[in-house]
Formats: structure tokens, C-alpha cells, sequence
């Protein structure tokens, strides 16, 4: 199984719904420089956790 079709993206899919949903899923922001909604994207894409996601730093000092 690849990336993608794990991710729900078929085969078929073309490139303008696999940018919708990488923009949906906040990988890309596209938004203008000056837009007010860019640096709200972007702060929300750094305050965001992925769920049992651990830095590297972290995954190391747990391994003993």
C-alpha cells in the first residue's frame, strides 16, 4: 500500500483535489504575505501536536 492510498487518496485522484486536501489538512498555506490569515494558519500549524507523535529528542530519552 502506498503513502497515499494509506492516506485515502485513490489512484485516480489529480492534483487539484490532492492540493485541496493538502491544504485542508494544513500542510500547505498558500495564503498572500500581509493576509490576516496567515499568521493564523501558520501559528496554528506550529501550536499543533500530532497524536502520538514524539521529537526525536523525546523518543530517545524514553528508549532505555
Amino acid at each position: 500500500m502506498n503513502v497515499c492510498t494509506g492516506m485515502g487518496i485513490a489512484a485516480g485522484d489529480g492534483p487539484t483535489t490532492v492540493y485541496a486536501f493538502m491544504q485542508a489538512m494544513g500542510l500547505i498555506n498558500d495564503h498572500v504575505e500581509g493576509c490576516v490569515i496567515r499568521a493564523e494558519a501558520h501559528s496554528a500549524h506550529q501550536a499543533f501536536a500530532r497524536p502520538g507523535y514524539l521529537p526525536r529528542s523525546a523518543a530517545g530519552r524514553l528508549r532505555h
